[in-house]
């Protein structure tokens, strides 16, 4: 595959390939293809098919013919590996996902991208897979701790699903046994032979907290550094910041920033005025892309981010603190270059229409959640501020008329010492302020899609598909054996979620109907094709407010000035991948805080909350932690369990004793595993 290597865009049209490969009976060699497109130059062609053999939408067999992989009952899709050893290979395309066994898992790790053929069902009923083809190797480079077993040197990965990597003697550099490294591998695996890598870099760390947060970010490939050029373009920054006749004038205007007490980054300002019968709301953005220009390495290093990292005492930055911090902060009482969306409402919340400007702010006060529902709760708010809430009770009502589904959701935040170690977890409770903001950004989100739309104009939108017929499938099965029904038959909107959670609630199962409803959906994802939001019951939305942590968002921002983008199909998928990479390696450093505070309690009791039920035992998560842990099946009492598929239930032979999701319990904490951040728990 190596000879259809080239490193510049190629001229030639995938969309000609795929429908000459589409029309043949055969799969066709590169000279065929050339010879039907009348191409001159074979570089170009190669480039094409190259990346076509990367994406898994070609294959190249053994007497050099390309054929289309769906033609040749053949499936592509990433390999999501368990520790045990086994794995799955999540199809891209519709369908069931792949069991791949031990053995088929020998030449792939975790989050390679492969092309396989079903081999046939197992035992269990699982559609089996059989790797034929790697396309894609997820990993260069895996943090993890150099270890030596007699004359066997190896590393293992922070990450539990990945393997061992084989270390020879000479590629040690300067690693101890039990050093934390970084190791760039020099062999994937294969059938019976193990991936093999060398030491490129001892992991230094003034913390066990510190350690953990790099090695986990080392294991997502999180980018840590700024290239040269990065550097060297922050330089030529126009500093201060100064408003310009081509902007609005918003300086004036009572705009403020309402936020958590601990944010790290403030994009966002927001005002309301009366305007006849109804208001007028501005929803001030940072304009991060008037800093960030296409074709400039910061903008390069922005795409290739995606996203912010936000860990607990760190975060890994999308653009560098001279923006996120400085320049693009609405810091008050400093003028600040912004985008702002300029929405009318009726005197019932509903939106009659809405611009979007270039303009400069300067932000009045920097607010918390907690400081804007106390002046509210005792009537001291200013003005603005009062029409602010006004507004938001409108549009609150509005969206739940219309079938708003809202879940009750908990989040804990977490105190750390000087050591970095977890000194106290505390619930955080939502109040209106929380809510404010929301319905703030969802309607100057929605005003950005239905401006976009309406203009015709290419952009990224934030998309939320239905539930798939399985998934519905398994729900309605589920919901069944609790005596519930979904309505809306085949396709149920938002309204019948929200009406089951309803019943459910009045039942006392609110907690355990929200959990399967959640399972049931889909996650959204970005997309160049506006396709609706099923959660939040939009038919179009995007992503407009948070440009200084979101890369979706500069490019919405630059669709709204009449900007192009181009390889807006490229930037939906790989900025829906790195969010996903994101927010798992913020759940592992979450996890591994939570475990590190944990080891100091084992053998103390928690009350806690059945999750999740599978044959192999029942997930608890502890009340007040946000922590759930294994109560393996072996360990439960007295009896013999067994597994009921349909209604999710571990149920006793003898005494009929069960355990369903949703089902308080109270559990004695046995042990920590720092190096899969899990625990495990015994019920009491």
């Amino acid at each position: 595959m190596s000879k259809y290597v080239r490193r510049h865009r190629s001229t030639v049209s995938r969309e000609a390939v795929l429908d000459y490969l589409s029309s043949s009976d055969s799969p066709r060699t590169e000279e065929e293809i050339a010879v039907h497109l009348q191409l001159r130059d074979r570089a170009d062609l190669r480039y094409c098919l190259n990346a076509m053999l990367r994406t898994g939408e070609v294959l190249c067999n053994r007497l050099g013919g390309f054929g289309l992989t769906r033609r040749m009952d053949l499936v592509t899709g990433q390999v999501q590996a368990h520790p045990d050893g086994y794995g799955f290979l999540l199809q891209e395309e519709e369908g069931v996902d792949l069991f791949l066994s031990p053995r088929q898992m020998q030449s792939v790790l975790h989050g390679d991208r492969v092309i396989a053929r079903v081999s046939g069902i197992d035992r269990a009923g699982r559609m089996r897979g059989e790797v034929v083809e790697v396309t894609e190797r997820a990993h260069s480079r895996i943090a993890g701790q150099y270890r030596v077993d007699g004359n066997y040197r190896y590393v293992a990965p922070i990450e539990p699903r990945l393997r061992d990597i084989e270390i020879p003697a000479d590629a040690v550099g300067e690693a101890e046994p039990n050093d934390h490294v970084i190791v760039e591998l020099t062999r994937q695996p294969e059938l019976h032979v193990p991936p093999q890598g060398r030491v490129v870099e001892l992991v230094q760390a003034r913390s066990s907290l510190h350690l953990a947060m790099t090695l986990i970010a080392h294991a997502h490939d999180l980018p840590t550094d700024w290239p040269a050029a990065v550097e060297a373009e922050l330089k030529a920054l126009p500093q201060p910041v100064r408003h310009t006749p081509d902007r609005e004038d918003l300086r004036e205007l009572p705009l403020v920033t309402i936020d958590g007490a601990d944010a790290r980054d403030f994009d966002d300002a927001v005002y309301c005025e009366p305007d006849g019968q109804g208001w007028r709301l501005l929803v001030a953005i940072a304009d991060v892309s008037h800093y960030v220009r296409p074709g400039t390495a910061l903008d390069a290093e922005a795409a290739r981010r995606s996203t912010s990292v936000y860990f607990p005492t760190q975060v890994i930055p999308m653009l560098p603190e001279v923006l996120s911090n400085q320049l693009c902060s609405l810091i008050p009482g400093e003028d600040r270059l912004c985008m702002a969306c300029e929405l009318h409402l009726d005197g019932s919340g509903n939106p009659l229409h809405s611009r979007f400007f270039p303009a400069t702010l300067r932000s009045q006060a920097r607010l918390s959640y907690d400081e804007v529902a106390a002046l509210q709760d005792s009537r001291k708010a200013p003005p603005h501020l009062q029409q602010l809430f006004r507004l938001y009770a409108l549009l609150h009502e509005r969206r739940a008329r219309a079938g708003m589904l809202e879940f009750e959701t908990e989040e804990v935040h977490m105190d750390f010492d000087a050591d970095d170690r977890i000194s106290a977890i505390t619930p955080v409770q939502r109040n209106d302020a929380h809510r404010l903001i929301e319905e703030c950004m969802l309607a100057a989100n929605v005003a950005a899609a239905q401006t976009l739309q309406r203009r015709k104009h290419p952009a990224l939108y934030r998309v939320h598909e239905p539930p798939p017929a399985e998934r519905l499938e398994e729900l309605r099965a589920a919901l069944q054996g609790l005596n519930l029904s979904l309505g809306g038959k085949g396709r149920p909107n938002i309204t019948h979620y929200a009406e089951v959670l309803q019943q459910a609630r009045q039942q006392q199962l609110g907690p355990l109907v929200q959990t399967l409803l959640l399972r049931s959906m889909p996650l959204a994802i970005y997309s160049h094709q506006s396709q609706g939001h099923f959660g939040l019951h939009f038919k179009h939305y995007t992503h407009y407010t948070s440009p200084i942590r979101r890369y979706p968002d500069v490019l919405v921002h630059r669709a709204l000035k009449g900007e192009s983008s181009p390889a807006l199909k490229g930037h939906a998928v790989s900025c829906s991948t790195r969010e996903r990479r994101a927010e798992q390696a913020e759940r592992d450093v979450v996890r591994w805080c939570k475990c590190d505070y944990l080891k100091d309690h084992v053998g103390t009791e928690f009350s806690g909350i059945i999750t999740n039920v599978q044959a192999f035992g029942l997930f608890v998560e502890l009340q007040g932690l946000l922590m759930d842990g294994l109560v393996h099946v072996s360990t439960l009492p007295g009896d013999y369990y067994h597994y009921d598929r349909v209604a999710l239930v571990l149920r006793g032979e003898r005494l009929g004793r069960s355990f369903r999701m949703g089902q308080a319990v109270r559990v004695k904490l046995v042990r920590v595993d720092m190096d899969t951040r899990r625990i495990d728990l015994r019920l009491i």
